[in-house]
């Protein structure tokens, strides 16, 4: 300050700029922000200065930033604004989602399971034993390692009771990878799920599947009428939740794909009808055209007759 006017402002910084000497007056000298310097002939000023900037680099450190919480308010209003606005009605019924968040993410299309740092080692050596000195392009992709590790978990979820050979494994994912690269990922994935001692994916470990309930011969040879009986009306084999899932989404496709086909079918008739009329329309207005042009044509010769005689 000088003359009731502020000259310049420092702020303390973490870091201190480092310091020279004159080498005629010996003066330290600290060079700070916009070019300014600070002279100090004195070593016990330059020392209190330290000091003091020290302190004030720990305070603006210490004292955090002041976050301004805003307190709600309430005002009541006349009348509202908008003038069709409709209050809310809760419904009689509950507000509901189609489906729960396990049938979500065993019909979505995309790898549920994500990579870690030893599935990426493990992939690495697996691309070296097989295309060692191939194309780069005939490798596994992490994208189809992460498809083939989440088709294993959704299928051994939905089939519990079934042992997953390798023929079963690549049944499920022949369609992603060679029988020999699903082969060697399927045996590292029971090798994992043995050591973690639960399902690589975590939508899985929450939604335990139910197994199928053992019953004892005593109660199979009381009811064994029963069963005879109930068993002749249809033995057919039960799909899996996986499968009857995915007919049904593939139901529900066609479905709406006959929907939009015969939306389709109906706009180009309602547009072939539009087409037709102003095709008559436009026809209609040539004829007419052709007609003026013919009057102005006798009008203009019977004003040229006109003229001679």
């Amino acid at each position: 300050m000088k003359g009731g006017i502020k000259r310049y402002s420092l702020t303390a910084q973490k870091v201190m700029r480092p310091s020279c000497s004159n080498r005629f007056t010996h003066a330290v000298i600290w060079t700070a922000d916009g070019g300014w310097k600070l002279e100090f002939p004195n070593k016990q000023d330059w020392s209190i200065f330290k000091e003091l900037y020290k302190e004030c680099s720990d305070r603006n450190m210490q004292s955090p930033a002041a976050s301004f919480i805003p307190v709600p308010e309430v005002q009541e209003v006349s009348s509202p604004v908008d003038t069709s606005f409709m209050p809310y009605v809760r419904p009689d019924s509950y507000i509901t989602v189609k489906d729960d968040e396990l049938i979500r993410a065993l019909v979505k299309k995309n790898a549920i399971y994500d990579m870690d740092s030893d599935d990426e080692e493990w992939l690495a050596k697996l691309n070296d034993e097989l295309y060692a000195g191939k194309d780069l392009q005939e490798r596994v992709k992490p994208e189809s390692f992460e498809l083939i590790i989440d088709n294993l978990e959704k299928g051994l979820h939905c089939n519990p009771d079934e042992q997953f050979d390798e023929q079963t494994a690549y049944e499920f994912c022949m369609h992603l990878e060679r029988r020999e690269v699903i082969e060697a990922i399927r045996n590292y994935w029971i090798k994992k799920r043995k050591q973690k001692r639960s399902a690589l994916v975590r939508i899985f470990q929450l939604y335990q599947p139910r197994r199928t309930q053992v019953i004892p011969k005593s109660i199979l040879r009381k009811k064994r009428s029963f069963k005879r009986q109930a068993s002749q009306g249809g033995r057919g084999k039960q799909l899996p939740l996986l499968q009857a899932i995915a007919a049904e989404r593939d139901a529900l496709e066609q479905q709406n794909n006959t929907h939009k086909v015969q939306e389709a079918k109906a706009a180009a008739d309602r547009f072939e009808g539009l087409a037709i009329q102003k095709r008559q329309r436009a026809q209609m207005l040539m004829e007419n055209a052709d007609l003026a042009t013919y009057k102005a044509m006798m009008a203009l010769r019977i004003a040229e007759a006109a003229q001679i005689s």
